[in-house]
């Protein structure tokens, strides 16, 4: 099992804005009405995460009712969430 060519190993890792797009499609086909809050890292992999969900819905971004950003550095009893 040493030889590479018996390995079945594959890596892959979406980028953010693509991961984003996915669970897009996926609110939109499962949840057409929703209305959706995004809390995110203010980095920039937060923010093209964001950016994938909105080209993504394109003239549905309406779904969008809040945004919410956060310093990574913030002690978590900072971060909002939907209970504050």
């Amino acid at each position: 099992m040493n030889d590479p060519k018996d390995s079945l190993d594959l890596g892959f890792q979406p980028s953010y804005r693509v991961e984003a797009r996915i669970f897009a499609k996926y609110i939109l086909k499962t949840k057409p009405n929703a209305k959706v809050a995004i809390s995110m890292p203010m980095t920039i992999s937060g923010k093209d995460y964001v950016n994938g969900i909105k080209i993504s819905w394109g003239r549905r971004i309406q779904l969008i009712i809040a945004e919410e950003g956060y310093e990574t550095t913030e002690p978590s009893d900072r971060i909002p969430t939907s209970s504050s």
